[in-house]
């Protein structure tokens, strides 16, 4: 045992040393060399063991030097932070502190943040601020802000909150109240809510009292909500003098109440004979209402404007008077000194009474009572400038004129009125001013007038309802020998202004052109038919040129324009109007081929013509009808829809 322990030893140390390679392999038992390579492979192991905890950790030594560094980064910008959150914190604080101090920064501030919609903040900034000051006009911004939101429930809370705070409410606040219940879609409780308000004002403790802003806004809300008589009432407790004092819109406002009521809160089931009663009904009490104001405005205690003329001009138009249609141009006449350009019908001091007559006569005597009136009517009272301002013509008492004269068929007061209107007094006409001109104007066959006034028209007011109203003029002034030319004007400018040719117009035009100027002269038995006959056919040849040419844009529109404009909701009606100007088409081709109204060298041109309007024709029809179609599955789906819901 001895000598082999002593082998085992030599093996390891030669082993360890490198040594084995000196040796004889084949000299050394097995069991010795397995148990030395096991020796050997252990060492190994541990030498590798060891030098990878080593390099393990020297990494754990470099990965904590990075956190410790990190950290300590961290806590250096948590530093930082934290010294500029308290300067933060410390800067509002001190913009709050001098938001205390100063009502106006503070009033500026929270209305800044009302329009950033922070209401909750501006709520509580005020209330804080309101522990040392006075912030009436905060408070009141928070309540404007609920009522432009439609939140009336919540501007009162905010209203009773602010006097339970101590702070006194002023004639600004009870007008952003009256004003915002006005408007409410709820008129019945807005009006419940500010007659409570309107009554504790009229106590003697309270330091506010009602001036004319608050009433006119009351009397509006009686308007909305169709109180016409509780209206009146409060209207005639009004005085003549001081705060509540009404003005020239207290009386607009009464005014265009009463219009409104007479024409739209009509009761179901009224008879004509009725309705004419309250229309008279309305002339009277309108009557009434201008006397006062005649009287005032004479006496210096209120100044009128347009909308006051305007406003009982509006009630006597609706009248079916002529008397009151043509009290109108008084009414202009007193109030803007503008002399009447057309001679009155009957003496005015008989036009009051004679409304008032009528009323009484079909009225019980009970109500004969309530109607009685005096003689004063718009002429009762002289007008002097000296002492009172006139008001200024503008256009809706243009529009008031020129609807009076189109009742009364005037056309050369019109004219007149127009020229004093738009030339004198340099009032800019609108679309409704041109509209109404060019109505009166087709009345009286003014086919050369319309396009003069055409002509001079600004471009963003040609629309189509413009060409088709002075078109229709040039049809009623078919027997002028210059309608024809005129039609052509006007098709020319409607050319030029729309991006679009309006078919309605272009119809007009092509059937004004197969009427004979001719044929309604009565002398003309001297007249050979055959140069009428040939006359005739130049026009309309004329004509077709002209569809001809406006077909092509229209072609391109349908076929290759954008289907997805705001004109598809309307497309079944055009391609209706398209194919009805297209069947006109062929149909005067037809009549001056069968009649010969043209050369005969132009016939082969004409047919060729004919028949492209004929393939045409047929696209339309199936598009037409495609159309219809998609438009009344559409319309099936949406009554669906709504039966589901």
């Amino acid at each position: 045992m001895g000598a082999m322990q002593h082998m085992k030893q030599k093996i390891l140390v030669g082993t360890n040393h490198l040594s084995l390679r000196f040796k004889s392999i084949y000299s050394i038992p097995k069991r010795v060399l397995r148990e030395a390579h096991f020796i050997h492979r252990r060492n190994v192991y541990k030498l590798e063991s060891s030098r990878s905890s080593s390099s393990s950790q020297s990494a754990q030594k470099i990965l904590t030097t990075d956190r410790i560094n990190k950290r300590r980064q961290w806590i250096s910008h948590r530093k930082s932070v934290a010294t500029g959150i308290r300067r933060c914190i410390d800067t509002r604080s001190n913009f709050h502190i001098s938001l205390r101090n100063d009502p106006l920064k503070l009033a500026d501030y929270i209305r800044r943040i009302l329009n950033k919609g922070n209401f909750e903040v501006a709520l509580n900034t005020v209330r804080d601020a309101s522990r040392t000051i006075q912030c009436v006009v905060s408070w009141n911004h928070l309540i404007d802000w609920l009522m432009s939101k439609g939140k009336m429930r919540a501007a009162f809370k905010i209203y009773q909150e602010m006097k339970k705070r101590a702070n006194i409410p002023d004639a600004h606040t009870y007008t952003i109240l009256f004003r915002g219940c006005s408007q409410s879609k709820h008129s019945k409780q807005a009006l419940a809510r500010v007659m409570a308000v309107y009554q504790s004002m009229l106590l003697e403790r309270s330091q506010v009292k009602p001036n004319i802003i608050h009433m006119n806004a009351i009397l509006k809300m009686y308007a909305t909500a169709g109180e016409i008589d509780s209206m009146l009432y409060l209207m005639s407790e009004l005085p003549t003098s001081g705060v509540r004092a009404a003005n020239s819109i207290t009386f607009s406002t009464v005014l265009n109440a009463l219009r409104h009521n007479a024409i739209y809160r009509l009761p179901t089931g009224l008879s004509p004979d009725h309705q004419r009663q309250r229309i008279r009904e309305m002339v009277v009490n309108g009557r009434k209402i201008w006397r006062d104001v005649l009287s005032r405005w004479q006496s210096g205690d209120m100044w009128i404007d347009e909308d006051l003329v305007s406003s009982i001009g509006r009630i006597l138009l609706i009248s079916e008077d002529k008397t009151d249609w043509d009290e109108i141009l008084t009414l202009i006449e007193q109030t803007m000194a503008i002399p009447r350009q057309l001679p009155t019908l009957r003496p005015s001091r008989d036009l009051n009474n004679d409304a008032e007559d009528q009323l009484k006569s079909r009225s019980t005597p009970s109500d004969q009572s309530q109607l009685d009136n005096s003689n004063l009517t718009l002429e009762s009272v002289p007008v002097t400038p000296t002492v009172s301002s006139l008001a200024k013509p503008g256009r809706n008492s243009l529009s008031l004129v020129l609807n009076a004269l189109l009742l009364l068929s005037a056309k050369e007061a019109a004219t007149k009125y127009w020229n004093i209107f738009t030339k004198e007094h340099d009032v800019q006409p609108d679309l409704e001013n041109y509209m109404s001109y060019l109505r009166i104007l087709r009345i009286f066959r003014a086919s050369t007038e319309s396009v003069e006034l055409i002509r001079t028209m600004p471009q963003k007011y040609m629309c189509p309802k413009i060409f088709r109203v002075a078109i229709s003029s040039c049809v009623r002034d078919k027997n002028n020998q210059h309608a024809f030319s005129n039609a052509g004007k006007i098709l020319d400018l409607m050319h030029r202004s729309l991006k679009e040719p309006d078919v309605p117009t272009i119809i007009r035009y092509l059937e004004l052109s197969q009427i004979s100027s001719t044929s309604s002269c009565k002398e003309s038995s001297l007249v050979d038919e055959t140069i009428s006959k040939e006359r005739l056919g130049a026009q309309t040849l004329r004509a077709l040129d002209r569809v001809q040419e406006l077909l092509l844009s229209i072609k391109s529109y349908l076929f290759f324009g954008d289907t997805g404009s705001e004109r598809q909701s309307n497309r079944y009606e055009f391609l209706s109007n398209v194919e009805l100007l297209v069947r006109k088409a062929i149909l005067a081709h037809t009549r001056i081929l069968n009649n010969k109204m043209v050369p005969s060298q132009l016939f082969l041109e004409l047919k060729d013509r004919r028949f492209q309007l004929l393939h045409l024709k047929s696209r339309l029809t199936k598009q037409n009808n495609s159309v219809a179609n998609s438009h009344k599955t559409q319309e099936h789906k949406a009554k669906e829809i709504t039966h589901v819901i």
